[in-house]
């Protein structure tokens, strides 16, 4: 597949990742509790070594990862990281 142009990679760029739940594009989290089977499931996300994992969601939720992936990907960087105010960065 061709590489997409810049406006269909903002429009379409959170389905290459899939959606939950059969969504056409990503959900917005607005707020949600998180639960773990594992309490060492819980200790590896806030640790950071379980991956893709959410914990809290002022630290961050689907809705933030997606946008930083798109942020990402539009500036064709390695990563990026959201903040909710510009104090909080």
């Amino acid at each position: 597949m061709d590489k997409q142009g810049f406006t269909t990679g903002i429009v379409h760029g959170d389905r290459i990742t899939g959606n939950e739940h059969g969504g056409v594009h990503q959900p917005i989290h607005t707020s949600v509790q998180y639960g773990f089977e594992r309490v060492e499931d819980l200790i590896g996300v806030f640790q950071s070594t379980k991956k893709g994992g959410f914990n809290y969601a002022r630290q961050g939720t689907p809705t933030t990862a997606a946008l930083e992936r798109t942020i990402t990907s539009l500036e064709d960087g390695i990563g990026t990281i959201c903040f909710s105010t510009g104090m909080a960065a």
